[in-house]
């Protein structure tokens, strides 16, 4: 991903394309282990994965810069 190379972002494209819709439609009933990955990472709170629609600021932040 270009995003990758120009911000220094440890996200894929897959990555990106998840938190955008995380922060447009809630969870979605998205799991697994690409989600706890980015909960660790610091994209994603608790909330994101239980229902919420909150992401974190680093999550917010990225989402922002590959706009």
């Amino acid at each position: 991903m270009e995003n990758d190379e120009q911000y220094g972002l440890d996200l894929s494209r897959e990555d990106v394309d998840i938190l955008r819709r995380i922060a447009e439609n809630g969870s979605g009933g998205y799991q697994g282990p690409t989600l706890e990955r980015l909960e660790r990472l610091g994209y994603l709170t608790h909330a994101d994965l239980t229902g919420g629609r909150r992401l974190t600021p680093k999550g917010e932040m990225t989402l922002a810069l590959v706009r």
